[in-house]
């Protein structure tokens, strides 16, 4: 059973595996309304980058 965050009332998702493959943009939206990363889950995130960065060099191009 997952743990509710104190604060917010989310629920915490502790593991990339609690996180559903999502058919649309709105099953995220309601997943995301009502859970929250833990902490350790965000302590394992690193940056990814400029995503808009080859876009703006093929602009200029």
């Amino acid at each position: 059973m997952m743990r509710r965050d104190p604060e917010s009332g989310l629920l915490i998702v502790e593991s990339d595996a609690e996180i559903p493959a999502f058919q649309t943009e709105d099953d995220a939206a309601s997943f995301w309304s009502t859970h929250t990363l833990s902490d350790a889950l965000l302590d394992e995130c690193r940056p990814i980058g400029d995503l808009f960065a080859s876009d703006a060099e093929d602009a200029n191009a």
